[in-house]
């Protein structure tokens, strides 16, 4: 994917940066994920798991480590050797991390107490019982069309807390479209996870997930932030125009 992010001053419109879109976007996203982690599971959890080893699923799995002290982190991906490179990646920033390459997502899942999902797949990556979902947080990222569904019907059916970071996911992504047309859930199971952010802590027993399909205005408010540390910390090349 690529692109390109112009920051412009929002009074005089005079142009202040240009970055690789891309990178902010993934950037972007993975931060995403990573506050639905810091406000939807518990400190003490210690093992994770990260559907799909592309650049969002390397980018949900720093966030991830970042704020939480994972001990153990399972990584699946369909090519393996897509997982086993995120996974020397992570190594050197993470060393203390445990990771496994499992051969079949359902192990991930049986095996992690935060399941995220990074991928394009246009069907569930995984079938699980009901009694495999209670207790666990799962994060959907990667499906943006009506038509891509990462997570079976039976993770939303059993959760306690429905969350979205903007309510067009029950629109755009197959995740909540789908389960919403098949009356899985009703849209007023579905809350958005902003009235979160004053509470700061969630209770830790419940089973919890949560839809991000992303909007231009977070790409704007983390290149606003990118630029005004670039600025304070002199990074970035000056153009003349």
């Amino acid at each position: 994917m690529n692109g390109v992010m112009v920051l412009s001053d929002n009074v005089s419109g005079q142009p202040l940066a240009v970055m690789d879109g891309a990178a902010v976007t993934a950037q972007r996203t993975g931060a995403v994920g990573g506050l639905g982690v810091k406000l939807l599971t518990a400190e003490t959890v210690k093992t994770a798991g990260v559907l799909g080893a592309g650049v969002q699923g390397l980018s949900q799995a720093r966030y991830l480590l970042f704020n939480r002290k994972i001990k153990t982190l399972y990584i699946y991906d369909l090519y393996e050797e897509s997982a086993i490179s995120m996974s020397r990646t992570l190594k050197k920033e993470y060393p203390n991390v445990e990771y496994v390459i499992t051969e079949h997502s359902n192990q991930l899942v049986e095996n992690s107490n935060v399941i995220i999902a990074a991928t394009t797949s246009s069907k569930p990556l995984f079938e699980i019982t009901p009694d495999v979902v209670m207790g666990k947080t799962f994060i959907s990222i990667g499906s943006f069309r009506p038509d891509m569904q990462e997570f079976p019907n039976t993770v939303i059916e059993n959760a306690d807390d429905i969350f979205v970071d903007t309510m067009f996911a029950a629109k755009e992504s197959g995740d909540i479209a789908i389960p919403l047309k098949n009356h899985v859930v009703t849209k007023d199971e579905i809350k958005e996870f902003a009235g979160l952010l004053e509470k700061n802590t969630y209770p830790e027993t419940r089973t919890v997930f949560f839809k991000s399909v992303g909007m231009a205005l977070f790409d704007l408010a983390v290149s606003s932030a990118i630029y005004q540390l670039a600025v304070e910390n002199n990074i970035g090349q000056t153009l003349d125009f």
